[in-house]
């Protein structure tokens, strides 16, 4: 919250700075090369999922949500843990913050992500109703709006995730990830 008078209680009479500053766009990760084969939002029927909890998806979205087999869990190394030990087939999860715990994990050559986000998540500033239109605020709000913006939100995003990328270089996995491999070794033997 931006501008906030110590008197105020948090969050009471807040409002919310529009249009979202980011999209937590929502991809659908799987274990590469795992069997799973998701094309369309119908495809997550035939399979179980599972989201995290520390992703703080909106309502609408939880709503949706409960609309297939999902579970939820508490954080990216649990849900990693599902899909690689088969309790599930994939994750919906936030496209940035899954990489990074994917990347310190080591798992992200691992792991595939839907080419295209599958929902999409805002993520808003909010500030006190009595500040909405203080020329600061009516600032902020075009600067959102701007190209100039979103291409040094993204670039700035992108550049965390090359950080990760190279700083977590020679992580070695988690165990679980060997019960994946192992099952998919002995089958190419059988064959």
């Amino acid at each position: 919250m931006f501008g906030v008078p110590k008197e105020y209680y948090p969050y009471s009479k807040n409002e919310y700075i529009y249009p979202a500053f980011f999209e937590n766009k929502l991809h659908v990760v799987t274990v590469r090369d795992g069997g799973v084969v998701i094309n369309t939002k119908d495809d997550l029927l035939k399979y179980k999922g599972v989201y995290v909890e520390k992703d703080n998806l909106s309502s609408f979205i939880v709503k949706e949500l409960s609309n297939y087999n999902m579970t939820l869990v508490k954080d990216y190394n649990e849900a990693f843990q599902m899909i690689f030990t088969r309790k599930a087939d994939y994750i919906v999860a936030g496209f940035y913050p899954s990489q990074i715990e994917a990347y310190k994990l080591g798992l992200r050559d691992f792991v595939s992500y839907s080419k295209e986000a599958i929902w999409k998540n805002p993520l808003f500033i909010r500030i006190h109703y009595n500040l909405l239109n203080n020329p600061e605020i009516e600032y902020l709000k075009r600067y959102l709006r701007t190209d100039e913006f979103k291409n040094a939100r993204d670039l700035a995003l992108d550049e965390v995730l090359e950080i990760y990328k190279k700083n977590t270089q020679g992580v070695i996995p988690p165990m679980y990830i060997g019960n994946r491999a192992d099952e998919e070794i002995s089958a190419e033997n059988i064959q």
